[in-house]
């Protein structure tokens, strides 16, 4: 439903790229989920991730075991 996609933010550069979304608002106006996402009167409609390199994804993972559980509690 994004009317546009952006990716902004270096590569191989040592700081994480971004991927934002925009949005048409006379789509989210008449949005059934519309509550917590869209603001009356707003006049654009962004939506920003962050997008993890090979590294910071394989450290999260890593994070999840039960192996990295044990050496944090020591």
């Amino acid at each position: 439903m994004a009317v546009r996609k952006v990716r902004g933010g270096r590569k191989n550069v040592g700081t994480n790229q971004v991927e934002s979304h925009f949005f048409n608002i006379e789509l989210c106006k008449q949005c059934p989920l519309r509550e917590g996402c869209y603001k009356d009167g707003a006049k654009s409609k962004s939506y920003s991730i962050s997008l993890k390199s090979r590294e910071h994804s394989e450290q999260c993972e890593y994070e999840q075991t039960d192996d990295f559980k044990d050496h944090r509690r020591k």
